[in-house]
């Protein structure tokens, strides 16, 4: 699919997700921005289904929205395909009221809310699936992750979250992080790498041997002196490749430490987060700095590769997705492509 096209459902979706979010506000303008919010996804997914379908030609879009959905309905390669729009009563109720909204400042009731954002989302995943095939739900940023390896990190980061395994959700972020970051580090010459662990003297024998004589406090002074320098440099090293140190070091508060095996496969240790810190909240952030960060080098030109003494590890990942979904399929039936009731009225 053109990239164009999916970066369109993409920002459809994102602005689902932001009128979702102002849905659950009360006062009077979130919801009034919510149903804006609602209204801008569905258009954008008209918009693009003409354009896909060529329906129209993109200087001949300038027409209302129920014009919109009548010729998607009446064009006649998509009456062959037997396609018809899902919801449009629906949707064409939610036009109207976002009319109400725009021209008298009607204040959205409550309760309506919900109803609308449920019928929102029901549409635009029917409208996904039977235009694009294209699954709703997967789409995400991550979609746009140009190295294969990389993104199939993330994509099982995120079948973790959405199985509650935080801490492996975490971890495989991290790994996309890690792997993407070798790219970037490695071009900052003598930086240090994001997961080094700290300098000790202990590592060459000295502390033992210098312990209770005078030389051990410079010993430590030494040692204390190089985790500064090393902070230091990680903060400018973060900066240099487009990430806020504040956010960087939140990652590595936040991120399990991960190694890579010689097939290429993800070494989860142990996860040291603060106590005070949700798990869930933990695993959502990383997934959401990981993939930031990696796009944002991707903007800035970098080409994020894997180092080539690493196996490829996309058969194991692929597994830990058929396996996660087989166990939903024998837990709930989660996983069955069940299409919901389609509103054709």
């Amino acid at each position: 699919m053109d990239e164009i096209v999916k970066r369109k459902l993409l920002l459809a979706k994102e602005f689902y997700k932001n009128g979702s979010r102002n849905a659950d506000y009360e006062d009077a303008v979130s919801k009034m921005v919510a149903v804006h919010n609602l209204h801008i996804a569905v258009e954008i997914t008209l918009r693009t289904i003409i354009l896909e379908f060529e329906v129209r030609r993109e200087k001949q879009l300038n027409i209302d929205f129920e014009s919109m959905m009548g010729e998607i309905d009446n064009h006649g390669e998509l009456k062959k395909q037997q396609k018809r729009l899902p919801y449009r009563q629906d949707m064409r109720n939610l036009n109207s009221f976002r009319n109400l909204i725009q021209h008298q400042a009607i204040e959205p009731d409550g309760t309506a809310m919900n109803d609308w954002r449920v019928l929102t989302s029901r549409f635009l995943k029917q409208a996904y699936a039977d235009y694009f095939e294209i699954d709703f739900e997967e789409l995400s940023k991550i979609s746009f992750i140009e190295n294969p390896v990389i993104r199939k990190h993330l994509v099982v980061a995120k079948k973790h979250f959405e199985f509650t395994n935080y801490e492996s959700a975490a971890g495989y972020a991290a790994s996309a992080f890690d792997l993407a970051s070798h790219t970037i580090f490695d071009k900052l010459e003598g930086v240090s790498r994001p997961q080094e662990t700290r300098f000790s003297f202990d590592e060459f024998g000295l502390s033992s041997k210098y312990a209770g004589s005078e030389n051990e406090p410079l010993l430590k002074e030494i040692e204390k002196q190089h985790d500064r320098l090393m902070i230091v440099e990680r903060f400018l090293a973060a900066s240099a490749a487009g990430i806020e140190p504040n956010d960087y070091e939140n990652f590595k508060l936040r991120a399990p430490h991960v190694a890579h095996t010689g097939d290429g496969r993800t070494h989860i240790g142990p996860w040291n987060k603060p106590g005070t810190l949700d798990e869930r909240m933990c695993a959502n952030w990383v997934i959401d700095f990981s993939t930031k960060a990696i796009l944002r080098w991707q903007q800035l030109g970098y080409e994020l590769k894997i180092w080539d003494r690493l196996g490829d590890p996309t058969s194991h990942l692929d597994d830990q997705i058929e396996n996660m979904c087989v166990e939903s399929l024998l837990r709930d039936n989660i996983c069955q492509d069940t299409p919901p009731s389609n509103n054709k009225s």
